[in-house]
């Protein structure tokens, strides 16, 4: 049978859509501090881990905190034409994730999150790759989910093919999954912990 593991962080408590196989459900309110009578704490302390936010408000401010060498590589986006950025079905993704996506493990579990994720809430989901303009071939690419309730964006899955992909890729893709988000209203990037 199938086996799914899935993540929710938010206050609200997910609403589950049916599942045939073994299903492991993890759920991390952000503010919430109540425990629904048919969940169960994992421990009796708290198990939040710290992650990494940033605030995407001042979208076209915040880069120019960072270090010379990434406000550079921020900037020669704009300059370049050799790659586009685009935004793709949840197939799409899948199919060039499974292709160059990190370890058969990590895919394995990633790939379900990413279909169940989509089938949730296609509004929510969110697929963008980096493409070579020449060839149109995919580079890399980023999946984005955003949890409106507590107005955050959320990292999911990314993969490289560093062969060909220029160095800036993955900076130039949190980039674009910043303004993107900033521009549907989200508050916050959160990269995980």
């Amino acid at each position: 049978g199938s086996v799914c593991v899935e993540y929710y962080t938010c206050d609200k408590e997910p609403e589950l859509l049916p599942f045939r196989g073994l299903r492991l459900v993890i759920w991390t309110p952000v503010t919430r501090t109540n425990r629904p009578e048919h969940w169960i704490q994992t421990f009796k302390k708290s198990t939040r881990q710290v992650s990494a936010y940033i605030d995407i408000r001042n979208i076209d401010e915040y880069y120019k905190t960072w270090s010379k060498i990434f406000r550079n590589y921020y900037y020669h986006f704009a300059k370049q034409n050799e790659y586009v950025i685009e935004s793709i079905s949840c197939d799409e993704f899948c199919s060039a994730y499974s292709e160059y996506g990190k370890d058969n493990a990590t895919r394995s579990i990633c790939l379900p999150q990413l279909q169940n994720l989509n089938k949730a809430s296609k509004q929510m989901a969110h697929f963008y790759v980096l493409k070579n303009t020449v060839d149109n071939q995919i580079v890399a690419g980023i999946a984005i989910a955003d949890c409106p309730t507590v107005s955050q964006s959320y990292y999911v899955a990314a993969f490289t093919r560093k062969i060909i992909a220029p160095k800036e890729a993955g900076l130039w893709l949190l980039q674009y999954w910043m303004k993107e988000s900033s521009k549907r209203g989200i508050t916050y990037a959160n990269f995980g912990a």
